[in-house]
């Protein structure tokens, strides 16, 4: 999580937890102003911060979303986008929706990013 929150500014908060193939997944949710001007230039300054900290991509879609890995944390995937793509998903617990809907109603949203950390226990 310290790898998220050293990128930007954390505006929002939220955690979940669901189950997934017979294994619980714990899910944080971070919005974070990375001060990007535009949600490309946003989505490309999260994901070079977290290069420069040991992540390797391992899948995207430009301009949409970004999944990365870390040989720190080998039960962690961390996936980010804009706040439009993430709420379009539907694929949210209320908490995060909650946070997500509440940093959008503040200036300069439109270039947030939403990070998600999942974890599974088994």
């Amino acid at each position: 999580m310290d790898d998220m929150r050293s990128i930007g500014k954390v505006i929002a908060e939220a955690e979940d937890n669901y189950y997934w193939d017979g294994l619980t997944v714990i899910q944080t949710v971070l919005v974070v102003d990375v001060r990007g001007e535009s949600v490309e230039e946003s989505l490309s300054k999260a994901s070079s911060s977290l290069r420069r900290r040991g992540w390797v991509s391992s899948a995207r879609e430009d301009g949409s979303w970004e999944q990365m890995e870390s040989s720190k944390w080998n039960d962690v995937l961390v996936t980010f986008s804009d706040t439009s793509f993430v709420l379009e998903s539907g694929e949210l617990g209320s908490q995060v929706i909650k946070a997500i809907e509440g940093a959008r109603a503040l200036p300069g949203s439109e270039a947030f990013v939403v990070l998600s950390a999942q974890r599974t226990d088994g």
